[in-house]
């Protein structure tokens, strides 16, 4: 089932991202692409009970990481919602980290995490 994910005060985001979050956390190769980059290559996100059966050929991808042929599952679709977002996604594929330490080899070893606040943030806590 399709989610919009809740992205508190980002409403652009908020209204754009559509996508099976459940998918995304919890299915090992679950990825989200562009609808740019699904477009064109004639590509949608898989329906989430269809993850790992692969009935659905246009919704799974091979990757090439440190020369290794894997399969992934796009779980879900980013909507740009204007030119400069359209194009910090044009060759973005987004995973969690769980899945970016598999899809690596790297399992339980975190290179880093970016994490961009806001501009009126003077005091964050964590």
């Amino acid at each position: 089932q399709s989610q919009n994910a809740d992205l508190g005060d980002i409403p652009d985001l908020n209204q754009s991202l559509s996508l099976n979050l459940t998918a995304f956390f919890v299915e090992p190769g679950a990825v989200m692409i562009s609808s740019d980059i699904a477009e064109r290559y004639g590509l949608q996100a898989c329906k989430f009970s269809l993850l790992t059966t692969g009935e659905q050929q246009n919704c799974q991808i091979e990757l090439q990481v440190s020369g290794r042929q894997l399969q992934a599952y796009i779980s879900g679709l980013i909507q740009p919602v204007d030119r400069i977002s359209r194009r910090a996604l044009e060759g973005i594929i987004l995973v969690d980290i769980a899945t970016a330490q598999e899809l690596t080899g790297r399992l339980g070893k975190l290179d880093r995490i970016d994490l961009i606040l806001a501009p009126d943030c003077d005091n964050p806590s964590f």
